[in-house]
Formats: structure tokens, C-alpha cells, sequence
């Protein structure tokens, strides 16, 4: 079983304008561009690398897909990318994480103590050997 995070992590990688360009994206799932941090990340890396690349002719012959890097960036629709602009969104996706892990970190160790105490007191009464067996992996995890 996978956690929600990876799965949402991997859905918004198709979406982030590599493997389709947002003009290729169905109507529907266009909102799927702008929603993920990878697409903000990566159109930075690729305007930093092929932009104002003008003078640099990669491919000499007729059939050359990319000849400037400028054709990269067309290709991928992102050649007018605002790099300042998607650092402070990625700057805001960070804040954003920290705070809600902060909330959820703080929900767990101050409401949620006691429950999760007493979840582990229940099965420790009706089934050693669960918690036993759970332990003993843990520990296992974190040696390696």
C-alpha cells in the first residue's frame, strides 16, 4: 500500500508539462499544471538551461527537431517563463508543507496522545504478539 502523498506526487509528475505539453492535456485536467510543484520546479531548470540560447545551433542538418535552445522551450510551451515568480511559488509550496506538518505534528502529540496510547494498551492486552511483532520490525527499519 502506497501513502496519498506518493500517489499524488506521481499523478502530478505526468501533469507537470514533460511527458505532455499543457496544450495536449485533456480540457478537464488542465488545472493539474498549476497545481503541482514539480511543474514550477522543473519549467525553472528548463528556462535556466535553454534560454537566450540563440547563437547555439545543436543540430547542422534539415531534419534536427531543436536547433536553439529557444526551440526547446517553444516545444515544451514554456518559453516565457517568470522564474522569479515560480521560485516564490515553490518558496510558498515549502512554507505551506512545514506549517501543515507542524499542525500535524502538534495535533498528534497534544489530542491525539491518548487515543493512540490507549489503542496500543488494547492491543497489547488482547495480542502480544501483534505489538511485539510491530516493535520488532521497527526496530528492525531503523537499524538498517
Amino acid at each position: 500500500r502506497k501513502p496519498l502523498t506518493i500517489q499524488l506526487y506521481g499523478f502530478f509528475m505526468l501533469f507537470m508539462g514533460f511527458m505532455l505539453v499543457p496544450s495536449e492535456f485533456p480540457s478537464w485536467l488542465s488545472w493539474t499544471y498549476y497545481v503541482g510543484m514539480q511543474t514550477y520546479s522543473w519549467r525553472v531548470f528548463m528556462y535556466s538551461e535553454f534560454c537566450c540560447d540563440d547563437e547555439q545551433v545543436w543540430g547542422d542538418d534539415e531534419n534536427s527537431t531543436f536547433k536553439t535552445g529557444m526551440d526547446v522551450l517553444e516545444f515544451y510551451e514554456i518559453e516565457n517563463v517568470n522564474r522569479g515568480n515560480d521560485l516564490i511559488v515553490l518558496f510558498c509550496y515549502g512554507i505551506f508543507i512545514h506549517m501543515l506538518s507542524c499542525v500535524v505534528l502538534h495535533l498528534r502529540y497534544t489530542i491525539f496522545r491518548s487515543k493512540i496510547g490507549e489503542i496500543e494498551e488494547t492491543i497489547s492486552e488482547t495480542a502480544p504478539d501483534v505489538l511485539q511483532d510491530v516493535n520488532s520490525s521497527n526496530e528492525g527499519s531503523v537499524k538498517e
